[in-house]
């Protein structure tokens, strides 16, 4: 939640390398990716967005559409009903009608 918070409030991400974050935010596209533990990274990261204002917005669009499009309530229910439809079309879906 905490990668998803800033993106629906149109912000970019800086985040590290780690777990599933990367299927999240997309480098460059919706926000800054860092290898875990490399200061360096992280601060240069932090100094680019500082002082690009139009790379900020640039990358919190594209957060926010990300955010709405594809992590959004929307897309959670959209995502659910597509599982109770194929359950429900499955042999055994049918058996249980």
């Amino acid at each position: 939640m905490s990668v998803l918070e800033p993106m629906a409030l149109g912000r970019p991400v800086i985040a590290t390398r780690m777990g599933g974050i990367s299927e999240l935010v997309r480098d460059g596209v919706d926000g800054v990716l860092v290898d875990a533990g490399d200061e360096l990274q992280l601060a240069a990261a932090m100094r680019v967005l500082a002082e690009d204002t139009a790379l900020v917005e640039r990358l919190g669009r594209s957060a926010y559409e990300r955010m709405s499009t594809s992590f959004g309530p929307e897309a959670h229910l959209d995502g659910l009903l597509s599982v109770y439809s194929m359950t429900l079309a499955s042999p055994m879906g049918r058996k249980g009608r």
